[in-house]
């Protein structure tokens, strides 16, 4: 289905897309899925946690049984509180390394070589030609066109707005009562 400029244009501002006329342009212009790129960023980004939102630590608060996936990260965090660790830098952290994640997975869907263990570049030639890709998909359910362009927006699409940089000053007030 093809959408004009101006109906791309007031769908992108409503998904409050930064440059909404850019990626109006690309779809209506260019015929790139900058739709399905903005909603599958914008759906990725709600994987990682908010800016200010630490309730994920009491999610991980809870008591584990050692065997089960992940038990260490109950006893690390409250090794962490105890020596006094921010709840905000904790956030600030693991926000990080989600993005860090998030990035990577991106770079990966457009790149099969990107971050290739030292393992498979031994195998080269017997895995060269495998390659995969995220594709907008049809009617009928069939790949139709690629998405790309997925790292080169991600950080664009940070939700505070400052594409993964700090507040220019922390209240300090704010600070001492999430401790």
């Amino acid at each position: 289905m093809t959408r004009s400029y101006d109906s791309l244009l007031r769908t992108f501002r409503k998904l409050e897309a930064p440059e909404p006329e850019s990626w109006a342009r690309g779809e209506a212009r260019e015929n790139l899925p900058e739709l399905a790129r903005l909603l599958f960023l914008k759906q990725a980004w709600t994987l990682v946690i908010a800016e200010d939102d630490a309730a994920w630590m009491q999610e991980w608060m809870r008591p584990m049984r050692p065997d089960e996936p992940l038990a260490g990260m109950q006893p690390a965090l409250e090794r962490l509180r105890a020596r006094g660790a921010d709840v905000a830098d904790l956030n600030t952290l693991v926000r990080g390394m989600q993005f860090r994640l998030l990035d990577g997975l991106c770079r990966l869907l457009e790149d099969a070589g990107y971050g290739r263990p030292e393992a498979t570049r031994d195998a080269e030639r017997e895995v060269d030609r495998i390659d995969w890709a995220l594709f907008e998909l049809d009617e009928d359910g069939q790949p139709a066109r690629k998405i790309a362009g997925l790292a080169d927006a991600v950080m664009s699409l940070d939700p505070t707005g400052r594409e993964m940089r700090p507040r220019k000053e922390r209240d300090d007030s704010t600070r001492r009562t999430q401790r």
